[in-house]
């Protein structure tokens, strides 16, 4: 009976669903954010400048979005705060920084990008600390 409501319950199909795309965008996320760290003083000779903010400050904010962001959101813990600057991350590497180049170029921070909106309008899911810190109360 338990493997019946498993596999009919569109609720919780949903919320795994939920989780398995958040902890993947958050893994990548923070795969691309350790990289950066790792790399900084590599990276911050020619990160782009796309805000006139300087590399150094552009790859810091970058590497906090990725980062700290992509561990954010893979813990489901505060998802929708760090949504927000992943996206704004994610729009300012598809629009501007990739914006001459082929679509193969920037298909994946298109592709993050799309994740961010669609997790923005699902939320959390069940399977997350945001779930937890709002049941608890």
């Amino acid at each position: 009976m338990r493997l019946k409501n498993f596999v009919l319950s569109k609720h919780h199909n949903f919320d795994l669903a939920i989780f398995f795309i958040r902890c993947s965008v958050g893994a990548l996320l923070c795969y691309h954010g350790i990289e950066k760290f790792v790399n900084f003083s590599t990276y911050t000779s020619f990160f782009p400048n796309p805000l006139g903010l300087g590399s150094k400050l552009s790859l810091i904010l970058v590497t906090f979005s990725e980062l700290i962001g992509g561990l954010s959101i893979m813990l489901g813990f505060f998802t929708r705060l760090f949504l927000i600057p992943v996206f704004i991350t994610l729009t300012v590497a598809f629009f501007l920084v990739h914006a001459a180049d082929a679509f193969q170029t920037k298909e994946l921070a298109f592709l993050f990008w799309l994740c961010t909106v669609g997790l923005t309008i699902s939320g959390p899911g069940k399977y997350s600390f945001d779930y937890l810190m709002h049941t608890t109360r």
